[in-house]
C-alpha cells in the first residue's frame, strides 16, 4: 500500500488567512506612525483647518477632556450667552484663550474660545453668539440647559494670540470674538500692557463689552465703519502715533477683517494677525 507523504504547507503571508492578518498588522503599524506624525505637526501648528476638523471629529488629539456639567447659563442679550461648566480640569494643560471643540452630530464640530478658566475650582466659561444665520451650531447651543452633561472633544492652545511679542495691542472683532477678547483682556491687564478693543456689534449687543467688564473698549455699529476704508483710516489706532508700535489682532467677520487689514498695511508698518470666525452666507467657517 502506498502511503502518501504529508507535505507541510509552507508559511506564506499571502495565503487568504495570513494575508488578512498581514493587512491588519500593516494598518495598525501605519496608524501608529500616522498618529505620531500628525501629533508632531499639530504641535508645530502645521495642520490646515480642514485636517484639524477631521482630527477633532475622530478624537485624535493630544488632550482629552472629561465630561463636564453645565452649572450656569447667563443670557447677556437675546443673542449672547455666557455658559459655565463644572468639571475636572486641573490636570489638563490648557489656559484661558484655548479652543474648546464640541461634536454637534456625526459630521459637524464647532469651536469656541475659553473666556475664563479656574482649574482649582474646576470652572470653565465660554461665550456663545446665537447667530442670525441659523445653523447647526446655533441650534446646538440654543437647546443647552443647566444640568446637562456636555462632552468636549479637544482643547488646543491658541498660541498665536496668547504670546504675542508686544506691550501694545489693538483688538478688533464682533460678537463671535467676545470670548477671545475677554481672555486676552484679562491677560493683557495682568501684564500692564497698553490696549484698545474695537467691536462692531448689533444694536442689541452694544452694551455687552461693558457687562463683561472690558476697559478701553469702543463699540461701532455693525457693517458700517469697518466696511469703509476711508473711515477706518481716520480711527485713532491708525492715525495716532500712540499705536505705531502696536500689534493688530483682527477677528470675527472675514469681510471686515479683509478691509481693515488692507488699511493697516497701506497706512502703517504694524504687524497684523487675523482670525476669521465666519463669512456671510457660509455656515461653519
Amino acid at each position: 500500500m502506498l502511503i502518501k507523504s504529508q507535505q507541510t504547507i509552507p508559511y506564506c503571508p499571502f495565503t487568504p488567512l495570513y494575508k488578512l492578518r498581514f493587512v491588519h498588522y500593516l494598518l495598525l503599524l501605519f496608524s501608529y506612525f500616522a498618529f505620531f506624525f500628525v501629533l508632531n505637526l499639530k504641535e508645530k501648528g502645521m495642520i490646515s483647518n480642514s485636517v484639524r476638523r477631521i482630527l477633532d471629529f475622530l478624537g485624535i488629539a493630544p488632550v482629552k477632556v472629561p465630561e463636564a456639567e453645565i452649572v450656569d447659563i447667563d443670557s447677556l442679550s437675546p443673542s449672547i450667552k455666557r455658559i459655565r461648566l463644572k468639571g475636572q480640569f486641573e490636570k489638563l494643560q490648557f489656559a484661558s484663550g484655548s479652543y474648546v471643540s464640541f461634536k454637534l452630530n456625526y459630521t459637524q464640530t464647532r469651536k469656541y474660545t475659553v473666556s475664563s478658566l479656574d482649574k482649582a475650582k474646576g470652572c470653565l466659561e465660554f461665550i456663545v453668539y446665537l447667530h442670525k444665520q441659523k445653523g447647526s451650531g446655533q441650534a446646538f447651543m440654543s437647546q443647552l440647559a443647566i444640568g446637562n452633561k456636555i462632552s468636549m472633544n479637544s482643547l488646543r492652545s491658541n498660541s498665536n494670540y496668547l504670546d504675542l511679542p508686544s506691550t501694545k495691542f489693538v483688538f478688533f472683532g464682533d460678537e463671535t470674538s467676545l470670548g477671545l477678547g475677554l481672555s486676552l483682556y484679562q491677560k493683557w491687564k495682568q501684564m500692564n500692557s497698553e490696549f484698545i478693543f474695537l467691536f462692531e456689534l448689533d444694536e442689541e449687543n452694544k452694551d455687552i463689552p461693558e457687562k463683561l467688564g472690558f476697559e478701553h473698549a469702543v463699540v461701532y455699529p455693525k457693517n458700517k465703519v469697518f466696511r469703509n476704508e476711508r473711515t477706518i483710516g481716520q480711527l485713532a489706532p491708525i492715525e495716532s502715533a500712540q499705536w505705531k508700535d502696536a500689534i493688530f489682532l483682527l477677528t470675527g467677520n472675514a469681510k471686515s477683517i479683509q478691509i481693515f487689514r488692507k488699511v493697516i498695511k497701506d497706512k502703517t508698518t504694524s504687524k497684523v494677525y487675523t482670525r476669521g470666525y465666519w463669512i456671510e452666507g457660509i455656515e461653519g467657517l
